[in-house]
């Protein structure tokens, strides 16, 4: 259906409706690299990875106002528009971005040994912040003191 609207308005030049296979992780990344603005239209997104692919490739994005995504465009990543948004008022807001040639900040995905770093790091300062150790019974440490690791 979404094939035939594409043809009927003669816009097969400019839109691109693709299936890649999971396997084909390069030619994922060569489309998304390609793309003029990434928009995720979402009622919820807890941990929006494949907007953090597009923004880390540099493209501009636009996303619905729903956590994952709020903080993203609160911090100056991205648009967000209101999830009541109707047709008409996402392809305006598309249209507005693709015309503004909005400069996208050089970001950097962490890998995971900054991940772990953080998450450790969480930990220490967790564990450090309590004034006493609690003991569990017979009198044995439940975890160890707070240390970098």
């Amino acid at each position: 259906e979404l094939r035939r609207l594409v043809a009927t308005l003669g816009l097969e030049r400019r839109v691109t409706i693709a299936g890649i296979r999971a396997s084909e992780r390069q030619k994922m990344a060569d489309l998304l690299a390609s793309a003029a603005l990434f928009v995720l239209f979402s009622e919820y997104e807890a941990h929006p990875v494949a907007v953090m692919e597009a923004l880390s490739l540099r493209r501009p994005v636009l996303v619905s106002d729903t956590s994952g995504l709020r903080e993203l465009a609160a911090n100056g990543l991205c648009r967000a528009i209101s999830c009541n948004a109707d047709a008409g008022e996402l392809a305006a807001a598309m249209a507005e971005e693709l015309e503004a040639h909005r400069e996208v900040p050089d970001l950097a995905l962490p890998d995971w040994d900054a991940c772990a770093q953080a998450l450790s790091d969480v930990y220490c300062n967790v564990l450090g912040s309590r004034s006493t150790v609690r003991s569990a019974p017979g009198g044995v440490t439940p975890w160890p003191p707070a240390t970098r690791v």
